[in-house]
């Protein structure tokens, strides 16, 4: 069971000779080439994914993140020991294939093994199914989306009667007139869950304006001129979802006294 075969390899020749018949269980583990060897005077038999297995867990690039389990097995020296001890208990599966103390005079298959196998096959008859291929970690690049300038005198929506709203294509004015908003209804090539835009404050000093931005009815993100720094600045606010062909609502309000939205 898995024998030592010398660093000169003179057990290959040497073990079994002279026995009316003999038979060799080995696993591939970290003993490398001076076990796991063909035997010259053996029926060699491969034993390795017999052995015990342990789940390992690894990432399913599928669209619900849903993880599974790859099987692997456990692969060490003393396994053809354990192997043959499960023979003689009763412990196998269709997988033995009868193999191990079944094949002895005690087990009574002795003749039947002399007759039905060669001695000396090379390469070994291997019992057990290979492992599974498990799915590596996966990298997803994701989808390249063009940025979008909308051009806000052709989409379709509505706006405020107060204050002034000016459109161009990819830009807005909004002079407030508590308030001043537009609600239109933007088309994207692919799904998003994110509206990016520059936005500044051009208020006369002292001034207290909010530009608060909706998607559909909820309220994504809010600036606050009072806090924020002077001139365009790149935001970005996300929803959750990815979505397409939604509303998306720009709202702008000031007041000195006080602040409302909707």
């Amino acid at each position: 069971m898995d024998p030592y075969v010398g660093n000169n390899d003179a057990g290959i020749n040497s073990y079994g000779q002279g026995a009316d018949w003999s038979d060799n269980y080995f696993s591939r583990d970290v003993t490398g080439d001076v076990t796991q060897q063909p035997l010259m005077h053996a029926y060699n038999v491969d034993v390795t994914q017999l052995g015990p297995k342990q789940g390992i867990t690894k990432f399913r690039s599928q669209a619900t993140g849903q993880m599974e389990v790859c099987t692997r097995t456990v692969k060490y020296h003393g396994w053809p020991i354990d192997f043959y001890m499960n023979t003689i208990t009763g412990n196998v599966n269709s997988n033995y294939a009868e193999f191990g103390f079944p094949l002895s005079i005690e087990g009574g298959n002795f003749d039947s093994a002399m007759i039905q196998y060669t001695l000396g096959n090379n390469p070994a008859e291997i019992l057990g199914l290979p492992d599974p291929t498990c799915i590596s970690d996966t990298k997803l690049t994701p989808p390249t989306f063009t940025s979008y300038k909308p051009d806000f005198n052709s989409l379709p929506g509505v706006q405020s009667i107060t204050g002034t709203v000016q459109k161009w294509t990819g830009s807005l004015n909004l002079t407030p007139g508590s308030p001043a908003w537009l609600a239109t209804v933007v088309s994207f090539t692919n799904p998003v869950n994110a509206l990016s835009f520059d936005a500044g404050f051009s208020g006369i000093a002292g001034s207290e304006d909010m530009l608060t931005v909706y998607f559909d009815t909820n309220v994504i993100g809010s600036l606050d001129e009072r806090v924020v720094r002077p001139g365009l600045s790149h935001y970005v606010f996300n929803f959750l979802g990815a979505s397409t062909n939604r509303s998306v609502y720009r709202h702008q309000i000031v007041n000195h006294t006080y602040k409302h939205s909707f």
